[in-house]
Formats: structure tokens, C-alpha cells, sequence
């Protein structure tokens, strides 16, 4: 298991680095919604890692980059869903085993049942695998107007303070971005807990 996912994390590494390299290509934009649209279903790599070098190039850029980003993320979380209502025995189980996702997929139900709206919200916002949490809204059968309305929220949050950060900051907020985002996984997750935990004992 240890070797799977060392290679997994290989292959992530080597696509990460082109999907960088790429952001300078003319058919970067295009590159990045299509990114912001698979991610939010299956795809490993968040839109950030293009978005982020595409914005300290042309900062003049990053509202456009940040507003189109959010609307293919949030796209994206209806493939997510259908792929957890429809095809979760095909499409769906293999996600889960690729990524090694069983534990998280069955934490997000828990945080489903107290709160699905604030916990898509979180997802959204935070370096969380948003997939996850929109194929288990899938199989959770949450509403498809949460999904939506807490998506556009999360997720327009999440950019347009990337973005906005990106273009004040130039490459080192980039760069301090990179350095910091596990980490900040790490905590966010925590943070969710916490409050779903409160959520659920004291509400």
C-alpha cells in the first residue's frame, strides 16, 4: 500500500509541474475551468496550481480567472453528485479506491447528517478534496439546492481570495502557498470537526 502511494504521489507531482508549466500556454484559461470542473468530481490537482501562476503573470486577470473558476468548480460538483447518486458502483468506487478514500467518504456522511450545508461550505473554501464531499453528497442524496448555493459560496470564496492574494503578492504568495497548503488541510480539517462536533452536542 505504502508503494501505491508513493507512485500515486509521483504521478500527482509530475502532473501538478505541467499543469503549471502549461498556465503559460495561450489555452491556459481554458486549461484551468476545465481543471476547476474535473476537480470538484474526480481529479486530484486543484485549479489553484494554475490559477495561482496565471494571476502573478497578469494580475489584471485574476477576477475573471477567480469568477469563471467558481462557476466550473460549482459545475463540477453536479458531476461529482451524479456520479455518486448514479454511478457509484462503477465511476464512483473506483475514485474511492484510487485515492484511497474510504475513511474520509464515511467521516463526510457523519458530517452530513448534522450539517450539509455549512460542511459543503467548509469543503468549498478550505484545500479539502471538494470531491469528496460532492460524490458522498451523491450517495447522501443531499439537496441539490444546498449543493449549489453552499458550492457557489465555498468555492467563490476559496478563489477570489486566492486570486485576490495571488495578485497583491506575486510569486512569493504563490510560492508561500505551495509551502503551506498541507498544512493548512490539516487544520482546516480539524477546525470542521471541531465545529460539527459542537454543532451536534450543544445545538
Amino acid at each position: 500500500m505504502d508503494q501505491e502511494n508513493q507512485k500515486l504521489q509521483v504521478k500527482k507531482s509530475r502532473l501538478r509541474t505541467w499543469i503549471i508549466t502549461a498556465s503559460g500556454s495561450r489555452y491556459g484559461a481554458w486549461l484551468l475551468y476545465f481543471i476547476a470542473f474535473i476537480e470538484s468530481a474526480f481529479f486530484p490537482i486543484p485549479p489553484d496550481f494554475l490559477m495561482i501562476p496565471m494571476i502573478v503573470a497578469k494580475p489584471s486577470s485574476w477576477k475573471k480567472l477567480a469568477l469563471w473558476t467558481t462557476i466550473f468548480s460549482v459545475l463540477g460538483a453536479f458531476l461529482g453528485y451524479l456520479i455518486g447518486a448514479v454511478f457509484f458502483e462503477t465511476i464512483g468506487k473506483w475514485i474511492v479506491e484510487t485515492y484511497n478514500l474510504q475513511d474520509e467518504m464515511m467521516t463526510v456522511g457523519g458530517f452530513y447528517e448534522n450539517n450539509a450545508f455549512l460542511s459543503l461550505v467548509f469543503a468549498g473554501f478550505t484545500p479539502l478534496p471538494f470531491k469528496v464531499f460532492t460524490v458522498a453528497a451523491g450517495i447522501f442524496k443531499i439537496n441539490l439546492l444546498t449543493l449549489f448555493i453552499a458550492g457557489v459560496v465555498g468555492r467563490g470564496l476559496r478563489f477570489f481570495v486566492v486570486g485576490y492574494i495571488s495578485q497583491i503578492g506575486g510569486s512569493k504568495a504563490f510560492w508561500d502557498y505551495l509551502k503551506n497548503i498541507k498544512k493548512t488541510t490539516f487544520v482546516a480539517f480539524g477546525l470542521l470537526t471541531a465545529f460539527l462536533l459542537y454543532w451536534f452536542l450543544f445545538k
